[in-house]
């Protein structure tokens, strides 16, 4: 199943509409029906986590990369887990190095993301 389907099945699980969806993650309705639609792993980051909060999960779930249930308390993060978020986007130069020592870059692997920089 790709990031499509799981995602239509999680918005029919919710109860809530694509519309609805959209307008949570601040995008229009049509880019998440394509993204649906298109049953695709290739999609932004961006906005793959903003689905996937909105929708109780996480990323890796929607890629078919857990097979760890999801639970709310494991999606809540601490402070220093948000410290560490933080440091991380600051300092890209030093992501291949900590994605290497925490053995998380096989998420690249699963899915090819489309990072957007503004």
């Amino acid at each position: 199943m790709n990031v499509g389907q799981k995602i239509n099945e999680l918005i029919g699980e919710k109860g809530v509409s694509v519309k609805h969806l959209a307008e949570k993650i601040g995008v229009a309705p049509t880019t998440l029906y394509s993204v649906i639609n298109r049953d695709s792993n290739r999609m932004d980051v961006d906005l793959l986590i903003k689905i996937a909060h909105e929708l109780g999960t996480t990323a890796d779930d929607l890629i078919g990369n857990s097979d760890i249930p999801v639970t709310k308390e494991s999606l809540t993060l601490t402070p220093h887990e948000i410290e560490v978020i933080i440091a991380y986007r600051k300092h890209p130069e030093q992501q291949n190095s900590v994605d290497k020592l925490l053995d998380v870059s096989t998420v690249a692997k699963n899915v090819q993301v489309e990072n957007k920089t503004a």
